[in-house]
């Protein structure tokens, strides 16, 4: 999706989750931005955070792991980077996963608790004109929902 397109989702997304936040609440714990270098392919970054979010889920299994990925490719240089929200009623903050965050990546990494509505602000912000970007999630287990 473009960068209109993305601006126009997240608003929508934002709308939604502000609604579900009063009714039946993802209760998202953190936030972070995450950019490889250049040879790391989205694909690649995309099965790498795949393998984070596993070891994030595994202890508190059969609970959900509700997450919302933005994956920004920059085509001229090749850089992807990924901006995630993360959370759920079991899910409780280790400092761990912020290093495993960083060493992900091997290149900027950035990861904190989350506060209400800066999430989807900061993507927009941060979303340049000419990426190509993808939204990937999953909420409650209902399985992967990605838009292109």
């Amino acid at each position: 999706m473009n960068y209109t397109g993305l601006n126009k989702y997240l608003d929508h997304l934002q709308k939604e989750f502000d609604a579900e936040d009063r009714e039946a609440p993802y209760e998202w714990k953190v936030c972070g931005t995450l950019t490889f270098p250049f040879f790391i392919t989205p694909g690649r970054a995309q099965r790498k955070l795949e393998r984070w979010l596993a070891k994030i889920r595994r202890p508190i299994e059969p609970q959900f792991l509700n997450w919302c990925a933005v994956f920004d490719y920059d085509r001229w240089s090749g850089g992807t980077a990924i901006h995630l929200l993360a959370g759920g009623s079991a899910v409780e903050f280790n400092p761990q996963w912020n290093d495993s965050w960083k060493e992900m990546g091997g290149a900027d990494a950035r990861f904190e608790g989350y506060r209400p509505g800066t999430f989807f602000r900061y993507v927009s912000q941060k979303a340049i004109s000419g990426h190509h970007f993808k939204v990937s999630m999953e909420f409650c287990g209902w399985g992967l929902n990605e838009v292109e």
